[in-house]
């Protein structure tokens, strides 16, 4: 073997060697992240899409009682005992549904009586429930099924199907003060519904429901709180609403929200083609009161889920909702005056209202395309008496404002 033969052999193996390195500090280095990347996966699937919460409120004396109900499978971080296959060990569950009680409920959960927060309630009482248990349909029912008698240790639950059910206490001066409650019970789920039910001392009772944290709610509010309250909404909801916008912008049954929300979009559409293709003033207002009219419904969409927050101050709410849509509109026009007016020293302002018009279209082509696309999964009423009466009614009331 000749001298140039042995040191090719050498080189080849030099190469061959730092390759079979090579690999392996790239092999060793991917571990951990595919290691973490399969984690985050698998945690992932254990949060719930969807989770129903239930709870009760109720003033009495001094102190107040929380009735809560929660799935158990929304307590992702808690080591609940086990048996066999999966089954919760309810002899031994007491602690574990305890703390779950205490991490995922109560420190999510702040109430108030006037301006002071409630200290850390009590956990009078927990207990595991079946998922066909009816019991929270009213407070007494719920109380007396949550103090009441458990079920039998031998039953085989499997712990992620089960309820956790929950009565908590705290200490209040008096059963007659103004009482508000911040939940923050997003995190138990991707969405999270809240049905909450206050009930207090003159009898009456106020129904909630809620998605996700909707922030401070005043559980009988005076009107000066409805008032400021809906007045927050309407500005939020104007500013949060970019179809409402867009359409400024471009100078009961399950079909007809989406129905409106398509008109909606077409609505942004014509205004858009209008500042491009040019404006027709002839009978104007035929098509203002269609366009004001679609746009009220959508906001009647959300006036109907808000009015739970209103108490007995309805035409207060409503009247305060308007004033903070303008008032939305207006921060709008004050920040869009000035900047189209900037725009439009560096561009001809015709050019510069088609590209802005035909971005506006585009936007909305998409949203129309998708809204309609969600319109087409609900039946469409049929033609009995009752809907040709109340089509009747609304032509009636157009060819009356005509």
């Amino acid at each position: 073997m000749t001298a140039t033969t042995v040191i090719s052999e050498r080189i080849t193996s030099v190469r061959l060697g730092g390759r079979k390195r090579l690999m392996q500090r790239t092999m060793t280095s991917l571990v951990p992240l595919l290691s973490l990347v399969l984690a985050l996966g698998a945690a992932a699937h254990d949060i719930p899409t969807d989770v129903r919460v239930q709870a009760f409120v109720k003033p009495a004396g001094q102190r107040l009682q929380l009735l809560v109900r929660v799935p158990l499978v929304a307590m992702t971080e808690v080591d609940f005992p086990k048996r066999g296959p999966g089954y919760l060990d309810l002899a031994h569950a007491d602690p574990a549904l305890r703390h779950a009680a205490a991490l995922w409920i109560a420190d999510n959960i702040d109430i108030y009586e006037g301006e002071t927060r409630l200290e850390v309630p009590r956990v009078a009482d927990v207990r595991v429930s079946l998922p066909s248990d009816r019991s929270f349909a009213s407070y007494a029912e719920a109380l007396a099924h949550v103090t009441g008698s458990r079920l039998p240790d031998d039953m085989e639950l499997y712990w992620n199907q089960q309820l956790l059910d929950v009565l908590f206490e705290y200490p209040i001066g008096s059963d007659r003060s103004d009482f508000s409650i911040r939940p923050r019970l997003s995190r138990l789920g991707l969405q999270v519904l809240t049905a909450l039910q206050y009930l207090p001392p003159t009898g009456a009772s106020r129904a909630f429901e809620f998605h996700g944290n909707p922030g401070l709610i005043s559980l009988d509010p005076r009107w000066y709180q409805a008032a400021l309250r809906f007045v927050e909404l309407g500005f939020l909801h104007i500013l949060d609403g970019t179809d409402h916008l867009l359409f400024g912008l471009a100078p009961s049954a399950l079909w007809f929200p989406p129905l409106i929300e398509t008109l909606i979009a077409l609505s942004i559409i014509y205004m858009a083609l209008e500042n491009i293709l040019g404006s027709n003033v002839q009978r104007r207002w035929i098509i203002t009161f269609a366009f004001g009219l679609v746009h009220g419904f959508g906001f009647s969409f959300v006036l109907g889920e808000m009015f739970q927050f209103a108490g007995s101050h309805l035409i207060t709410s409503l009247f305060s909702f308007n004033v903070g849509v303008e008032l939305g509109q207006l921060l709008v026009i004050l920040l869009l005056v000035p900047t189209l007016d900037l725009l439009f020293r560096f561009i001809p302002e015709r050019i510069g209202t088609i590209i802005l018009s035909a971005l506006v279209a585009h936007t909305a082509w998409h949203w129309m395309i998708e809204r309609a696309e969600r319109l087409r999964r609900f039946p469409w009423p049929s033609l009995d008496a009752a809907f040709l009466a109340s089509a009747m009614r609304w032509l009636m009331l157009i060819l009356l404002l005509g």
